[in-house]
C-alpha cells in the first residue's frame, strides 16, 4: 500500500506543476490524472495514468496507466508513440513506430465453460455454461511499424509476443461439475506477426467527430510451446462518425467481423471475447468467447458541461465457435459520460441487458 501512497503523491504533484505552467499550444505536453474507480467486473480500483507528449520535440508520446482493484486485478501498460496517434492523424508520414507493454492479472477471474449440451429447437445446439473462479495472468509486448501512403490511406505491420496463464480453477457452485481436464493449469506463449490496411478519413484520433475508418487486418500467430503454427485471424471493420441535426450531437457507428481459425489445437486463448467494457456492456467479461464474432456498436455523443459529454448507445454481437453454430444475438443498451482532456479520454459506463447491469471506468471512446 505504500508504494500506491507514493505514487499519488508524486502524480497530485505532476498535476500541480501542470496546472501553473501551461503551454501556449494546442495540447498540453503534460497531464496526470489519478483516478478511484469502480468496475462490475474488476470491483474497486485506484491507479493513475500519465500523458506525456512532443518533450523532446519529435510529436512522440508516452502513455502510463498503473491500476489496482479489490477484486485482485493488477493492470500496468505502456505505450510509445513515434509521432503521437494524434500528430500523425490525418497526415501522410513515411515512417512511425509504437512499443506497446502491457501486463494485466486477474486474481479473482470468472472463467466460463460449456458444460451441458442440449437442445433448444431442432438444428440448433446451445449449451449451459458452468462458471469457474480462477486466476488469469497475461502479458502483451508488441512493436508496430506504419506508414501513412496519403492523408486517409495508411498500412501497419505488428509483431507481438503473448503470454497467457489461467490456473487454479475452481468450480464456483458445488452443483457444477469438476473443472474439465483441458482447461487446468492452462498456459500458452505466442509470437504473433500482423498486417494491416487502413482508409481513415476522421478529423481526430482522440475524438472524431466526422470521417470513416475502414480496416482490413490479418494475423498469423505460431505457438512456441508445441512449436507449430497455432491459428490464423481475420478482422473487418467499419467506424462512422457523422454530426446529426444540432451542433456537438454526433453519431458513432462500429461494425467489425472478427474470425480466428485453430491451426494446432482448438485456440481457447485466442477466441474472440464477447462481454466487458469493449464489446457488448452489461454482460460479464469475457462471458462467450467465440471463433467467429459479428460485433455492432452505436453510440450517440452529445456535450453536458464544460469538458463532460454523454452518451446513449445500444451494443450487439453474434457468434460461434467452428464446431458450434449459435443464433442468439446478445445485446445491451447503455449511458455513459466522457471527460475530454486534451491527450485522452476517460470513459464512463453503463450498461444494461436481459443478463445484468454493468458499470466500467476505462480510458479512450469504444471505437
Amino acid at each position: 500500500m505504500k508504494k500506491y501512497i507514493i505514487l499519488f503523491a508524486i502524480l497530485l504533484i505532476v498535476i500541480s506543476k501542470t496546472i501553473f505552467s501551461q503551454q501556449d499550444s494546442l495540447r498540453d505536453n503534460l497531464e496526470a490524472l489519478p483516478f478511484i474507480s469502480y468496475d462490475s467486473d474488476v470491483g474497486l480500483g485506484y491507479g493513475g495514468k500519465l500523458f506525456l507528449f512532443d518533450l523532446i520535440g519529435a510529436k512522440e508520446s508516452f502513455d502510463f496507466i498503473l491500476f489496482n482493484s479489490t477484486k485482485g486485478e493488477q493492470w500496468y501498460k505502456f505505450i510509445f508513440a513515434y509521432p503521437d496517434f494524434e500528430s500523425r492523424q490525418g497526415t501522410t508520414f513515411p515512417f512511425s513506430f509504437d512499443f506497446i507493454f502491457e501486463y494485466d492479472k486477474y486474481s479473482k477471474y470468472s472463467s466460463y465453460h460449456p458444460s451441458d449440451y442440449s437442445y433448444y429447437k431442432i438444428g440448433e445446439p446451445t449449451f449451459a455454461l458452468s462458471k469457474y473462479d480462477c486466476i488469469y495472468e497475461k502479458v502483451t509486448i508488441g512493436t508496430f511499424f506504419s506508414r501513412g501512403f496519403s492523408k486517409d490511406f495508411s498500412s501497419t505491420l505488428g509483431i507481438q509476443y503473448k503470454s497467457l496463464s489461467l490456473y487454479n480453477l475452481t468450480p464456483a457452485s458445488k452443483n457444477i461439475p469438476d473443472v474439465p481436464f483441458d482447461y487446468k493449469n492452462g498456459a500458452e506463449e505466442y509470437f504473433s506477426s500482423f498486417l494491416n490496411i487502413k482508409m481513415d478519413t476522421r478529423n481526430s484520433y482522440i475524438n472524431p467527430t466526422s470521417g470513416l475508418t475502414m480496416l482490413l487486418e490479418f494475423e498469423y500467430s505460431h505457438n512456441l510451446k508445441s512449436n507449430r503454427v497455432a491459428s490464423l485471424r481475420g478482422l473487418a471493420s467499419v467506424c462512422y462518425y457523422q454530426e446529426l441535426l444540432v451542433k456537438d450531437l454526433i453519431l458513432a457507428l462500429r461494425a467489425s467481423k472478427e474470425k480466428v481459425i485453430p491451426l494446432d489445437k482448438p485456440a481457447h486463448f485466442k477466441s474472440v471475447p464477447i462481454g466487458g467494457n469493449n464489446t457488448v456492456r452489461g454482460i460479464p467479461m469475457d462471458k462467450y468467447l467465440y471463433d467467429n464474432v459479428l460485433l455492432i456498436n452505436c453510440e450517440m455523443r452529445f456535450p453536458l458541461w464544460w469538458k463532460f459529454g454523454g452518451i446513449v448507445g445500444l451494443d450487439l454481437a453474434e457468434g460461434n465457435t467452428n464446431y458450434f453454430a449459435n443464433h442468439r444475438w446478445l445485446y445491451s443498451v447503455v449511458t455513459g459520460l466522457r471527460l475530454y482532456m486534451d491527450n485522452f479520454i476517460v470513459r464512463a459506463d453503463l450498461g444494461f441487458c436481459d443478463e445484468g447491469t454493468g458499470l466500467y471506468l476505462n480510458f479512450g471512446h469504444l471505437f
